[in-house]
């Protein structure tokens, strides 16, 4: 029995802003059925509240665009949560697996030129790992079987889809490097079908840009000595995860020097910096993040992370 695994991502910042820290590419991985039951959802919540454009988190957390008028002040307080708090509820029906990847735009810079050019950038990094994410995803489910990837539109860093049959000549760079990555790597066999679209024309890109927004807010707030508590988005989506075995991985100097020793970089510059159980130590402090932050308890011992 297959249930057609379809992920939706999103990318969150751009490292050329000054004003970023992390950026990063979010987004859900669910069975295609479950995702045209969330589109029929969907709709119909922008519709109740009059909404006539596609929901961008950016513009409501913001109020830009449509939610200029009739939606700032405590006035409309309720009226704000009554929406997010739907949408929200539309997401975890789904019962989908949230897929991240948050990167450290100084600590990339801090790599050196070399190591910066083979990664290409912070958006490929990210890429690289929420396609993984989503193959996994496929890999280990109850009857593993392949999933079909729609990424955000992007024409800057080519994601976009070339005509069929599938050309590098026509391709964008994410696009290339997707395929590349189907054919090379291990869990290249369970990524499915490529595919490049906009949030107009799918609701479920919506979704990821609420997760890549959070996610990335989440890690620019805790740049901050007093950082906020983790917001109300972000905890719920975090609810959807098998915690505390999420799909979602944090790339900070460590995690990116690793990257460079195991992909065999020409430049190995500071890599002796990287302890031999850096992967370990990395997903504990993801663990702990989450359970900090997000408030979720884990029945698993330390031993056992």
């Amino acid at each position: 029995m297959t249930f057609d695994l379809t992920s939706y991502m999103d990318e969150a910042g751009h490292c050329d802003d000054p004003t970023r820290h992390y950026v990063g590419m979010a987004g859900f991985v669910a069975p295609a059925v479950m995702w045209e039951d969330f589109d029929v959802a969907w709709k119909a919540i922008l519709n109740d509240f009059g909404l006539k454009e596609p929901f961008h988190m950016k513009d409501f957390a913001h109020f830009h665009g449509q939610f200029e008028v009739g939606w700032k002040g405590d006035e409309n307080k309720a009226k704000r949560d009554k929406l997010f708090g739907a949408l929200m509820a539309a997401i975890k029906e789904t019962e989908a697996t949230p897929v991240g990847a948050i990167i450290s735009v100084e600590d990339f810079n801090g790599l050196t030129k070399c190591q910066r050019d083979s990664f290409r950038g912070p958006y490929f990094i990210a890429f690289q790992f929420v396609t993984r994410g989503a193959a996994l995803e496929g890999a280990f489910g109850l009857e593993p079987e392949k999933v079909a990837m729609v990424y955000a539109y992007n024409q800057e860093y080519g994601t976009i889809s070339s005509p069929e049959p599938y050309s590098v000549d026509q391709s964008g760079r994410a696009e290339s490097l997707w395929h590349a990555m189907k054919e090379t790597t291990d869990w290249g066999k369970w990524m499915g079908a490529y595919a490049s679209s906009t949030p107009t024309e799918i609701s479920a890109l919506q979704a990821a840009d609420i997760f890549a927004y959070e996610l990335a807010k989440e890690f620019e707030t805790l740049v901050n000595p007093n950082p906020r508590p983790m917001r109300y988005g972000l905890r719920q989506i975090l609810q959807m995860t098998s915690f505390p075995h999420s799909l979602i991985r944090l790339l900070d100097r460590m995690e990116l020097l690793r990257l460079v020793i195991e992909s065999r970089m020409p430049c190995q510059m500071g890599t002796d910096e990287v302890p031999k159980d850096q992967m370990l130590v990395a997903r504990r402090s993801l663990v702990e993040w989450m359970q900090d932050r997000g408030k979720l308890i884990s029945e698993i011992g330390d031993s056992e992370l």
